[in-house]
């Protein structure tokens, strides 16, 4: 499903400013990225990312490096240099409403699928 937060803001943000250099913006976030979003992020050329609870699963940043990835930027007509990434902002406020949620994506061992 291509609904993501991070996706939608990045397309009202192009839509709002009518250009799809975002470089002057930055992306706040309650969770870390997907890769999806992570691309998307540097297509629209996003200069910070910003978010409270990383994904050890599907994580963008910590799990594939797409935000930092430095070698996708000899595209240079698609990505953009990676951006500054803040974690942990706001982590423990965040876990608080994550913990009544069973999403395996950002570690919890009791709704972690097995594999």
């Amino acid at each position: 499903m291509s609904d993501h937060a991070e996706i939608l803001s990045l397309d009202k943000a192009h839509k709002y400013l009518k250009s799809s250099d975002l470089s002057s913006c930055t992306l706040y976030s309650i969770c870390e990225p997907c890769p999806m979003c992570s691309f998307m992020i540097r297509e629209y050329r996003i200069s910070k990312v910003v978010f409270a609870l990383a994904s050890k699963f599907m994580g963008g940043y910590s799990k594939w490096k797409i935000l930092e990835d430095k070698e996708i930027t000899q595209f240079k007509e698609y990505f953009a240099p990676p951006p500054a990434v803040v974690s942990g902002v706001l982590e423990e406020e965040a876990k608080k409403v994550f913990n009544q949620t069973p999403l395996w994506m950002f570690g919890s061992e009791v709704s972690k699928p097995k594999l």
